[in-house]
């Protein structure tokens, strides 16, 4: 996740003067703007695996293995 945040955020500057032309009232480099779609991404990438998580911690470990 952190090398694809990275990543994300390194590539969005790098394409800067493309995206100058479509953002409107916020630069391409705000800090703040950066900083919130990280928070966000993060935030979505810590709560979506949540569900699968309960499900699979209610399965009784000797059950799994015998349905192999």
């Amino acid at each position: 996740m952190a090398a694809g945040l990275i990543g994300g955020t390194l590539g969005s500057l790098q394409v800067w003067l493309l995206l100058r032309d479509l953002l409107y009232g916020v630069s391409p480099l705000d800090p703040i703007a950066l900083g919130v779609a990280v928070a966000i991404l993060v935030g979505c990438a810590t709560i979506a695996p949540l569900i699968p998580l309960r499900r699979a911690t209610r399965v009784d470990p000797a059950t799994a293995l015998r349905a192999l």
